[in-house]
């Protein structure tokens, strides 16, 4: 079984690059026992595992790695704590990161943070946690990078990058909110599109299906409808989250459908094909925009 693990597991380069140092713990995907604490960048908290064949007898560490691949099994890389720097009077200080790495740990030991051997007291979650805390390696992957299968995506469809309203954390209704509206669009070719994809920071985050007749103009009463007097209206839709449907696209990256340039900063962006197009040149209706009832 030793020959049939995956030596060459390893981090993308924009997903590394993103990491820059971290906090990581290697554990027993059996007895769930955490038998490694460690701190690295780069592909370090896969360097253990993928070395252990060639160090047999060298360390307890890779006696336990070696346990692990002969039962068949692969050992658990989990990052506590990611993004470290050196950065001082900030929520990114050593003592902030630190802190949230321990926390983390914690968390992973026991969820409910309280047994025979710790009990925190913390009222509040170490400031970077949330950004930067405890997620698995598999996690972070799909967070800054791994490509989604665009040709599951349909062709009447718009990706809209709501990046500078964007937060970890931001609620369903906000992340809608800020989707739906309001984008400096022809209504008439917007109409012909019947899903929105989410993606800030060019990764799917929710789906929507535009009602009928649900693409509009920026009316009185929508968020920041002032900003239109006396110009051309934004455009933006009504729709309802059909997220559960393309779970499947979830959190993956879109950003190899962009160039570089203007087309990359854009917030909006058609799925055109040739056959789309020559619908709309020959003013018909595809097939896909067709509601049953």
């Amino acid at each position: 079984m030793l020959e049939e693990y995956d030596s060459k597991k390893s981090f993308p380069s924009a997903v590394a690059e993103q990491l820059k140092s971290y906090v990581y713990v290697l554990r027993d995907p059996d007895s769930k026992k955490i038998f490694y604490v460690g701190k690295g960048t780069g592909d370090r908290v896969f360097a253990h595992a993928n070395g252990a064949l060639q160090y047999e007898g060298q360390s307890i560490k890779n006696d336990v790695i070696l346990s692990i691949l002969q039962r068949g099994s692969k050992v658990e890389t989990i990052i506590l704590q990611h993004g470290l720097s050196d950065h001082e009077n900030s929520e990114l200080s050593h003592a902030h990161q630190t802190e949230s790495a321990i926390y983390g740990l914690f968390s992973l030991l026991d969820p409910a943070l309280d047994n025979s051997q710790f009990s925190l007291t913390n009222l509040v979650v170490p400031p970077s946690y949330r950004e930067f805390g405890m997620k698995s390696t598999d996690e972070l992957i799909a967070q800054y990078g791994e490509p989604a299968e665009t040709s599951q995506i349909p062709h009447n469809s718009m990706l809209i990058k709501m990046t500078k309203t964007w937060s970890l954390g931001m609620s369903a209704d906000d992340v809608y909110e800020f989707t739906r509206g309001w984008w400096p669009l022809s209504l008439n070719r917007a109409s012909k599109v019947r899903y929105v994809f989410a993606i800030p920071n060019f990764v799917i985050r929710a789906v929507y299906e535009v009602q009928e007749n649900g693409w509009r103009y920026r009316v009185r009463g929508d968020r920041d409808w002032q900003h239109d007097v006396g110009k051309n209206p934004r455009v933006g839709f009504d729709g309802v989250d059909v997220t559960a449907r393309f779970s499947h696209l979830v959190n993956k990256s879109v950003l190899h459908e962009y160039g570089e340039g203007q087309a990359k900063r854009s917030s909006t962006k058609y799925l055109d094909d040739i056959s789309l197009k020559e619908l709309n040149r020959r003013n018909l209706e595809p097939w896909w925009n067709f509601r049953q009832g």
